[in-house]
């Protein structure tokens, strides 16, 4: 036994220095040599007992455990390979130099590095210390033939967890091993719920972050809130996100952010999509440069049950004294794609449970086919038992694109408030309505809908919007019997609502009499003499033809008595359902079709001429002043059918006589 300093082992007699012979013929150098270390004293020691607590007889010590012999002898490498590899560990070797560094950087982390000690002690040291710095995860057993225990001592100060002296017995290898790899694991074991209790915070968070997603009912919503949380978590300035559309499976731009804010949505989708659409469609977040600028850009797949619901296009991203869209920003938009597609998925399941209902998303009111299929229904109905109906269709013109908070709920609910309770009302969108009216006369859904346009003006008018209200209407059975051919008058009536003459002129519902008489005048021409009296004869002679027709005929002769007079005389007592309203100024009535006498309002002059027909016979309006020298009448005449139920309506409210008994 060596000594240092020339001094005896103070702790000679506390441990055995009497080798274990093993069973076989060996020589004295195989046997049993281990160093411990007393950091009291400064002895080169070789007892028989291990620095390590012993292992437990049964315990765990992680059999399939990654282990690293670093030696230059290959035949020591193949040794310690073979043994281990019995044990169940998973071993690879490699010699001192680059290349050991290379196969760490490469495999690495293991468990354990056997580590084979090189000189000088510098060098040692220097290698146990880079191990243990840049793989920390790795414990080091350091081995060496030199048992000093300054080299001792110095490699368990840089981090070794034990220190044996070659040759090298395979019972205290194998204790070795295992007593460090326990301990290993004993100290990630502590370590361990620190990291998870981190990382489940951090989610914790995060789902905290995207939980009102879940609250929001329509995609657009969602994709809108979810951009701005995808923009957050990866800090960046710009983005847009776009939703896969039904059917042909193209894309819309729900949303956008930053400077492509103020570009253009291409068509087709957002831009690369096709060249990325095989990863994109596996859910893979790519990380991609842009030709402009070479700008980081990041496209995040949603993914729901295998299908891309949306993309997400996130640029202008600063690092923190890193790179732009670091792992960490990544997989926390990740994550938040995954809870944004369940968001999703659940939003466009809403809006097709909805349109199933035939419940529009926007406007919470049944859809077009909803009022369609009812219709068709009424229409037999009507057709069985004799019934009116009237299709009405609602534009709403010029309204600006996005719609201030509450204005829709306000229009919707100004028209729900005007109709009974077995009206129905549909939307085809935001700006067009249908409304279904049954067990109603054609006059009777006239004054609705000159209700409903009043109502929805008054809302326009409150809300400061700036746009104007058509409505069309169709009647079963005298425009059609079928459902398409009501739904197509109407609508074509709506659209010629907008370009109606009455709106050229400035008249509308609440024009009085005199204002439109002035105004139709300003367009007149001057007629010869028996215009007037000829259009007269040819109206009143339609009464034969149009009997069934249930029409309104205003008749102010002012001065062509004898004009009117004479042919509602020959006409006799016919039988029609027009109702005939003539301004007699007391005059006698002549025999003929029922009639009702009324007087014009103070503010018509006596001379002008009234001829004025309105419901299911073809509409006519004509109003003639007062002749000139010649004889002629400045006439103005027009079968624009707007502009003959302004009229009438307006005779009807100043003069006061009945409509549609």
């Amino acid at each position: 036994m060596s000594r240092s300093c020339g001094r005896p082992n103070p702790i000679h007699k506390k441990f055995s220095l009497q080798p274990r012979r093993r069973s076989g013929r060996r020589s004295s150098r195989q046997w049993i040599r281990r160093t411990s270390v007393n950091t009291r004293c400064d002895w080169r020691l070789a007892p028989s007992l291990s620095v390590l607590p012993p292992v437990a007889q049964g315990e765990s010590l992680a059999p399939k455990a990654r282990i690293l012999a670093i030696d230059d002898q290959a035949y020591f490498r193949n040794l310690i390979e073979g043994l281990l590899s019995d044990e169940g560990y998973q071993v690879q070797t490699t010699a001192h130099g680059p290349g050991m560094r290379e196969l760490i950087e490469r495999d690495g982390p293991f468990d354990l590095v056997l580590l084979d000690w090189v000189t000088p002690i510098s060098e040692g040291l220097d290698l146990v210390s880079e191990l243990r710095e840049h793989w920390p995860e790795q414990e080091v057993i350091v081995l060496s033939g030199a048992g000093e225990i300054r080299r001792v001592v110095a490699s368990m100060q840089q981090g070794a967890a034990d220190y044996l002296l070659k040759p090298i017995d395979r019972e205290s290898l194998l204790g070795s091993i295992a007593a460090t790899l326990a301990r290993r694991e004993q100290r990630l074991g502590q370590a361990r719920p620190v990291d998870e209790n981190q990382a489940c915070a951090d989610r914790l968070s995060l789902l905290e972050r995207a939980l009102p997603l879940h609250g929001l009912s329509s995609a657009e919503d969602v994709g809108r809130s979810l951009l701005e949380l995808l923009c957050s978590e990866a800090r960046a300035s710009e983005g847009e996100l776009w939703l896969r559309e039904s059917g042909e499976g193209g894309w819309r731009r729900s949303s956008a952010r930053g400077p492509a804010a103020a570009r253009l949505a291409p068509e087709g989708g957002p831009a690369s999509v096709q060249a990325l659409r095989e990863d994109l469609e596996q859910g893979r977040t790519l990380l991609r440069k842009a030709d402009e600028n070479q700008e980081a850009v990041l496209f995040v797949p949603c993914m729901r049950d295998g299908e891309l619901l949306a993309i997400a296009r996130l640029a202008g991203a600063e690092g923190e004294g890193g790179p732009a869209f670091a792992t960490g920003c990544i997989e926390a938009c990740e994550k938040v794609s995954e809870i944004g597609a369940l968001a999703i998925f659940k939003a466009l399941q809403l809006a097709e449970l909805r349109r199933q209902s035939f419940k529009d998303d926007v406007t919470g009111l049944p859809g077009r086919a909803f009022i369609e299929q009812v219709a068709q229904t009424e229409l037999q109905k009507a057709s069985r038992y004799g019934r009116a109906l009237s299709y009405l269709a609602v534009v709403l013109d010029g309204l600006p694109e996005r719609l201030p908070q509450g204005a829709l709920q306000q229009i919707v609910h100004a028209m729900t408030r005007t109709l009974r309770t077995t009206d129905v009302l549909a939307s085809e969108n935001a700006r067009r309505f249908w409304l279904l009216v049954t067990d109603t006369l054609p006059f009777g859904s006239v004054v609705l809908k000159r209700r409903l346009a009043q109502r929805l003006r008054e809302v326009l008018e409150a809300r400061s919007l700036e746009g104007s209200v058509a409505i069309g209407l169709s009647c079963y059975p005298a425009d059609g019997d079928s459902v398409e051919a009501l739904t197509q008058l109407a609508s074509e009536r709506a659209d010629f609502e907008r370009t109606s003459v009455a709106r050229e002129l400035g008249i509308h519902a609440g024009s009085p009499l005199a204002e439109i008489q002035a105004r139709l005048l300003e367009r007149a021409r001057p007629m010869p003499p028996d215009f007037v009296a000829g259009a007269a004869e040819l109206v009143i002679g339609e009464l034969s033809c149009h009997g069934r027709d249930q029409s309104l005929l205003l008749l102010a002769p002012g001065a062509e008595r004898s004009a009117f007079l004479e042919p509602l005389q020959a006409l006799g007592e016919i039988e029609t359902a027009t109702e005939v309203f003539l301004a007699c100024n007391g005059d006698t009535l002549p025999n003929g079709p029922r009639i009702t006498p009324l007087a014009l309002p103070p503010e018509v002059s006596l001379d002008t001429t009234w001829i004025v027909r309105f419901g299911e016979a073809p509409p006519y309006a004509l109003v003639a002043g007062p002749p000139d020298a010649e004889g002629r009448r400045p006439v103005y005449h027009s079968s624009d059918p707007v502009l003959v139920e302004h009229v009438m309506f307006r005779l009807r409210e100043e003069v006061g006589f009945g409509m549609g008994s």
